[in-house]
């Protein structure tokens, strides 16, 4: 896993998905798909960084009201802004609703209410990995990042032991946690029992990842152009 692993100035939590070995035996290529935390505090030196891995493409999947606060500081030629959790997160500031209770309740309704969210996500990926590299993020690097991450490791017939080990391997940093109750400090960590809950749910309702993307409307052509990105077409 740690050779997976990528440091890029001002940023966390940032990991290549390639390298990560599918039920068919094939590794899976590395550089094409980057996930990591916020870029709002990438420095020069990460953007370097960047151009070096040819990331053209960013993919920011946070909210408005994230977005508004700490805007991304990334070099790029391609910058999609794709809101996930806006709603919710706006109404979190606000007070105006209670934290969820588990994490999987928060995937389950990320993959509920984004449908259309994550439908257009591949297909700006589709219209874009043939190019170069695509780095995705979102403000921690791991729920809606997490989520999307899940979908696309199984576009590429990765199995769920290894999905859900890349989701764990986010840890949470100790001065994040010093800064919030303990009551809410859970929604900080990546255990594996909330990707494992996450894909029991997914099973149980669409057969699997699989199921959900055709059941969205992502189309064939696309998860096909994601696999080849992938090494594995």
């Amino acid at each position: 896993m740690n050779n997976r692993i990528l440091q890029i100035d001002g940023v966390r939590n940032v990991r290549d998905l390639g390298g990560i070995i599918n039920r068919d035996g094939n590794v899976l290529k590395r550089g094409s798909f980057i996930r990591a935390g916020s870029l709002n505090s990438i420095t020069e030196v990460g953007n370097k960084k960047i151009e070096y891995l040819n990331i053209n493409t960013v993919i920011d999947l946070r909210s408005k009201i994230e977005v508004e606060k700490r805007p991304d500081k990334v070099k790029v030629k391609h910058h999609f802004w794709m809101p996930m959790l806006d709603k919710f997160q706006s109404e979190i500031a606000k007070n105006k609703v209670p934290m969820p209770t588990a994490l999987n309740d928060m995937y389950i309704a990320l993959l509920k209410d984004q449908e259309e969210e994550f439908k257009k996500i591949f297909n700006v990926i589709s219209n874009s990995i043939e190019e170069s590299g695509v780095l995705y993020h979102c403000t921690a690097g791991k729920d809606r990042t997490g989520i999307l991450s899940m979908l696309l490791l199984s576009t590429a017939n990765v199995g769920y032991d290894e999905i859900i080990q890349d989701y764990a391997t986010t840890k949470p940093l100790q001065e994040v946690l010093e800064k919030y109750p303990e009551d809410i400090r859970f929604l900080f960590y990546a255990p594996p029992e909330a990707m494992e809950s996450t894909l029991n749910w997914i099973d149980k309702n669409y057969s699997g990842p699989m199921g959900y993307l055709n059941k969205i409307g992502v189309k064939e052509r696309e998860l096909d152009i994601i696999r080849k990105s992938f090494g594995v077409f």
